[in-house]
């Protein structure tokens, strides 16, 4: 359904619309920042755990794999 241009104030859908819109965008930026988090943190945990499993195998409290 076709309507034409109107200038004016926006129907209470177009309003709607556009605020449900600019919430998903502003939630999608949210969603990839916490994504870039967890990213971060989980190569974080990995260099703990490969420094971790090197000092246990120095120390001989774990055997070579």
């Amino acid at each position: 359904m076709s309507r034409s241009k109107k200038r004016g104030r926006p129907t209470a859908q177009e309003s709607a619309n556009r605020d449900l819109g600019l919430t998903i965008c502003k939630q999608e930026a949210e969603i990839d920042e916490l994504r870039n988090i967890i990213k971060e943190r989980d190569n974080a945990i990995v260099g703990y755990k490969a420094v971790i499993s090197y000092l246990e195998f120095q120390h001989g409290m774990k055997e070579s794999q």
